[in-house]
């Protein structure tokens, strides 16, 4: 059994003008995820156009190198370390919550990358940090499919190395006062029909024929799926996004999961992604 943790990891301002700002006139910037109701409890089949439906058992997600920027452009946030986040666990989440200066903070940035020795969970377990150690980790993804009278189980491992930078915020942080930014991770674009923009749309019917009969989809089977059986697939469709695999076309999809609340976008790198094979 898992051991459970919660931490609330707090932060200083990492900033010149933050020395000149009295005792008592600072505020607090709280950075918060969520997993929302996919993650949470599930996507039931009137949200797949194919009629399956998923449950997710777990979602790491590994994520570090969080940084604030305010309004003048002036004065950075910083948090260094890795958290690991259980997204299927009831949000939201308190990932960080730093000591600023009074003023409007306008973008936040972060990584989403394989997990470092000594990341911390966060409504997660040590044992859970362990596993991404062992694997390399980024995204860890478990969970159920059914539909058909079939349920099969997935564990899907992903290592990409995503860099979000400039994600708007607008958050006003007040002298002795507080201000809150959550950002919500759309797991469930794993099973999008299509990498074209603004495609919300989920099937899952390739990632269920993947199964090679005994009811457990891995990640080598998802990168089986590739080349021209690949591209002879009806759906999910690349779009002219350089993918080749079914594996590759969910490494993809994750590429823009994580927005802030309610819409906010962000401007995502991907700055490498290599898949595991061990699960």
């Amino acid at each position: 059994m898992r051991g459970q943790a919660r931490r609330v990891v707090m932060g200083t301002l990492v900033a010149v003008a933050a020395a000149c700002t009295p005792a008592g006139q600072q505020g607090r910037l709280r950075w918060e995820w969520t997993g929302g109701n996919a993650l949470e409890g599930g996507a039931g089949a009137e949200s797949f156009v194919d009629g399956w439906s998923v449950h997710f058992t777990r979602y790491l997600v590994a994520v570090d190198g969080l940084v604030f920027n305010n309004e003048a452009g002036t004065e950075q946030a910083r948090l260094a370390g890795a958290r690991v986040v259980d997204l299927v666990r009831p949000g939201p989440h308190l990932l960080a919550e730093l000591e600023v200066t009074p003023a409007t903070w306008t973008s936040v940035g972060f990584s989403v990358r394989p997990v470092t020795a000594g990341a911390q969970p966060v409504d997660a377990s040590e044992d859970d940090v362990a596993e991404l150690l062992r694997g390399g980790l980024a995204v860890l993804a478990e969970g159920t499919l059914t539909g058909g009278g079939r349920t099969l189980a997935f564990s899907w491992g992903f290592r990409p190395a995503l860099h979000h930078a400039a994600c708007v915020t607008h958050a006003r942080v007040e002298a002795g006062g507080q201000a809150t930014v959550r950002m919500v991770f759309h797991g469930e674009r794993l099973f999008l029909e299509s990498l074209a923009s603004g495609m919300l749309r989920l099937r899952a019917q390739a990632q269920v024929d993947a199964d090679t009969g005994d009811g457990r989809v891995t990640v080598e089977e998802l990168a089986a799926v590739s080349g021209d059986a690949f591209t002879a697939l009806e759906w999910p469709r690349a779009d002219a996004q350089p993918v080749t695999s079914l594996l590759e076309f969910e490494e993809a999809a994750l590429v823009h999961a994580a927005r802030v609340a309610p819409d906010g976008a962000c401007h995502v790198t991907l700055v490498s992604a290599l898949r595991d094979g061990g699960l």
